[in-house]
């Protein structure tokens, strides 16, 4: 393989790191050379590390693109990768000379960004920029955040791709004589005084203000604190002003661009970040090199590096205060500061090396030229059709299921979703999305997909609503008659009350349905009393099974943001709003209550659907003595899956608490206000369940007991795992 980058050649900072360490690692395994529209410093120091440099310097476009053409023709590139608006730009003009090459740009900051405070450049070379990027062929994020924001942005998913910046490890000799180094760089330091620092340019979207009055904060109460600001640009000149303004200037200490940025990492005891936006910075992975405690603020892909109080510290973009706050801490506790610069060291070593942003690299290259070659067919994708887009962890569970699944059987397979939040649904699982009720962008999907999925969960019953049994009945006649093959995926069935809606059904899945796999066995049995038999029917179990669980380090920065301990002992209630719900929440109370006075157990109420769930835990603790705490709301299934694998046993009235429960091993009983949590329960063998409308205190609490007292499911979380992949099964046989 082949690849030729393209860079203005004036770049510095992060893009220039990322692109010259990246270079360094591809030429280990492909052959790789740079382009650049100007000679000067990145250029040399390319050319410095062994990497094949072509300048072109030409001042005409037109000069630029005939000598590019002739490069490309000399060195025969399988792909071109830009860097930055002037490659951009340079390479649509290629595409629309007639290049047949794949054009992959990353991006490195948010353009709508990169000219904050100078609006003429903006309008020149931002514009310029974002026009180019939007019709080349593929573009790289820096960080999933980018490329969330790329998606909102209207670019296509199934084009886009993540990487993260990585470093080399490197043993640097420590500096002995501190003080003599600092006077180097015109600091007065003194043993003992603590040095924060931030090392980068000196522009608006670092927002170095809000550093400096977060100084100004702490400066009494903190009199060996020093700050040590390095980087230059044009808004040095108003720092300087602000620093004195604030009278903090004799603490405040602007050293310059430093060509060696470890040296000054090496002189620092806290690192500060206070963006306004960010990528993925270098500046933190090269402090976490030093085993430097970090403040920064929460923008970009940086809450995927820190977890808050985990290794790091982390605050909300101009907050001032809190930045005072954490700055304070840290100056004032040499323990912490070495427990969060050691943690955050471990983690980039594990996840953030440059060996993984090449092997990243190398696996998009593969993917770009793998795509390249796909036959050019009008029916290729896939859509799923659900109950997605209402805010409910529970339904975007089966979604991140589903779409794991599609992707291990074929990963360059385009998916759409229908939602009722496409928007949402489009930048959270990085793929196509229709309104689920804009029937003629659904009916031109239709004719160009060959898979229609209707799945999970129980979409065709009649409890809550018979007009949407009628509508997912309609949406899988209607892919029939596009000449989708139709899969249901991993559902329920049932209840459905109605004789004439129990004729529609067994009507529509007789003549429109290929295959169906059924997540518990009352739903076999369902199918088999309406009359279904058309379709090919496997009993498996919930798609959520397949999830896996977040790591440690995302629960325990989770915990510390719901504000309670790592090591306490919880027990956790997953409640819902419905009909008798507030008639029967004083009974939850007590049950809370009985709970923390037998068993030392801490109540927590983890609420799967923001607003709904939260109020009905508000309603039961209005009939509460004891302490309890109310959990944020969490969208990614993964965090939700490792946050009740922390506790002792569960009660649940929403079905996918129990599922992600069972799957972690944990306790459950279910409360029970439709068939589905009953017909799981007896799936799982396991007794613990009740019904809403009948419940009383005497059988919650020996539910309890006997829950507690280790009394457990049949079948096992392995288990249902196991048969979970009978859903891929069939979905690979329906592709194939």
């Amino acid at each position: 393989m082949t690849v030729m980058h393209l860079i203005s050649g004036g770049d510095h900072g992060g893009a220039k790191t990322h692109v010259l360490s990246l270079l360094r690692g591809l030429r280990q395994s492909i052959s790789a050379s740079l382009v650049c529209f100007q000679d000067g410093q990145f250029a040399q120091d390319a050319q410095a590390q062994g990497i094949d440099v072509y300048i072109i310097e030409a001042r005409s476009p037109r000069k630029s693109l005939k000598t590019l053409k002739s490069l490309i023709r000399q060195l025969q590139p399988d792909i071109l990768h830009c860097h930055g608006s002037r490659a951009n730009s340079i390479a649509l003009l290629l595409k629309w000379s007639g290049l047949k090459l794949p054009i992959v740009s990353t991006v490195h900051s948010d353009y709508k960004l990169d000219y904050l405070g100078r609006p003429f450049h903006n309008i020149i070379y931002g514009m310029t920029n974002r026009f180019a990027l939007r019709r080349l062929d593929y573009r790289i994020g820096v960080s999933a955040t980018m490329t969330r924001r790329l998606v909102a942005r209207g670019y296509s998913p199934y084009n886009l791709f993540t990487i993260y910046n990585g470093i080399d490890f490197h043993n640097f000799m420590p500096i002995e004589n501190k003080k003599a180094a600092y006077a180097e760089l015109g600091v007065d330091y003194q043993e003992g005084d603590i040095i924060a620092g931030f090392g980068g340019r000196l522009d608006p979207v670092k927002d170095l203000p809000t550093m400096l009055k977060a100084f100004a904060l702490v400066k009494d109460n903190c009199p060996r604190l020093k700050l040590v600001i390095a980087g230059d640009g044009h808004e040095e000149a108003t720092l300087r002003s602000l620093a004195a303004t604030l009278d903090i200037a004799d603490r405040v200490y602007f050293i310059g661009w430093i060509p060696d940025i470890h040296k000054l990492f090496q002189l620092l005891d806290i690192n500060l970040l206070t963006s306004l936006s960010e990528t993925f910075t270098y500046v933190l992975l090269e402090g976490a090199q030093h085993r430097l405690p970090t403040v920064s603020s929460a923008v970009g892909g940086i809450p995927d590096l820190i977890a808050h109080e985990r290794n790091g510290l982390l605050f909300e973009p101009q907050d001032a205060t809190a930045l005072a706050v954490h700055l304070q801490r840290l100056a004032n506790d040499e323990v912490l500061r070495e427990r969060l610069g050691d943690a955050l060291h471990e983690t980039v070593r594990e996840k953030f090396t440059n060996d993984n942003t090449v092997a990243t690299q190398l696996d998009i290259y593969h993917t770009i030229l793998r795509r390249a070659q796909l036959p050019k067919k009008k029916r290729h994708g896939v859509m799923l059709c659900g109950a997605y887009g209402h805010d409910n962890v529970g339904d975007e569970a089966i979604l991140q299921a589903a779409l794991a699944d599609i992707r291990a059987i074929d990963p360059d397979l385009r998916v759409t979703v229908l939602s009722r939040n496409p928007r949402s649904t489009r930048k959270h699982f990085l793929v196509d999305s229709v309104y689920i009720f804009n029937l003629p962008k659904l009916r031109w999907k239709l004719r160009h997909s060959r898979l229609f999925i209707n799945g999970g969960g129980n979409l065709l019953q009649d409890l809550t609503s018979r007009r949407s049994l009628w509508f997912y009945l309609f949406t899988i006649n209607m892919a029939r008659r596009a000449k989708n093959d139709v899969l249901m995926y991993g559902c329920g069935i049932g209840p459905i009350y109605s004789p004439l809606n129990r004729r529609l059904t067994t009507r529509t899945l007789n003549k429109s349905v290929k295959a169906i796999t059924l997540r518990e066995s009352r739903s076999v049995e369902e199918l088999r009393l309406y009359g279904v038999c058309t379709p090919t029917v496997t009993l498996s179990s919930d798609l959520a099974f397949s999830l896996p669980t977040a790591d440690a380090d995302a629960v325990d920065a989770y915990f510390h943001q719901a504000g309670i301990a790592l090591d306490g002992n919880y027990f956790c209630f997953c409640l819902r709003q419905w009909p008798q719900f507030r008639e029967k929440a004083e009974l939850f109370g007590k049950l809370s209550d009985y709970i923390t006075e037998q068993y030392e157990l801490t109540p927590v109420f983890l609420p799967f659907s923001a607003k709904r769930d939260h109020d009905a835990a508000k309603a039961v603790m209005l009939h509460t003595r004891h302490e309890y705490t109310i959990l944020p709301p969490i969208a990614d299934p993964s965090l939700c899956i490792g946050v009740l694998a922390r506790m002792q046993g569960a009660l649940a009235m929403r079905l996918h608490a129990l599922i992600f429960a069972t799957s972690q091993s944990i306790p459950v009983m279910a409360i029970d206000y439709d068939s589905k949590l009953n017909a799981f329960m007896e799936y799982i063998e396991n007794p613990l369940t009740t019904d809403l409308h009948y419940v009383t205190e005497n059988d919650l609490t020996v539910m309890v007991d006997r829950m507690l007292s280790h009394e457990k499911s049949a079948l096992t979380g392995d288990t249902m795992r196991t048969l979970a992949m009978r859903n891929r099964e069939t979905l690979k046989q329906l592709l194939s």
